[in-house]
């Protein structure tokens, strides 16, 4: 948290939209090179979005809330999100 934020998010941005770029690029190839490079261009989305998008919701949604009403009030915010994830993967997965 030494750089704040806001840059973190940008840079976890920037990050996910490049690695994007190169795995539309790199989608249609047939060579060995190009499924290296799809496979590499996969493995830097997971690591920009874990490092920034991805806690990011959490810690927001903990910092919103009064500590009085935190437990209760971040159940109530995480469970829309475990329901999705629950729908996402039940119908993708099978």
């Amino acid at each position: 948290d030494k750089w704040g934020r806001r840059p973190m998010l940008f840079m976890s941005l920037l990050g996910l939209a490049a690695s994007l770029v190169v795995v539309s690029a790199t989608i249609d190839g047939d060579s060995p090179l190009a499924k290296m490079v799809l496979i590499g261009s996969l493995a830097t989305y997971l690591a920009f979005f874990s490092s920034g998008l991805g806690p990011g919701n959490w810690v927001v949604i903990s910092e919103v809330f009064a500590l009085s009403i935190r437990a209760k009030a971040m159940s109530i915010a995480i469970l829309p999100n475990r329901i999705t994830a629950t729908i996402m993967a039940s119908s993708f997965l099978s």
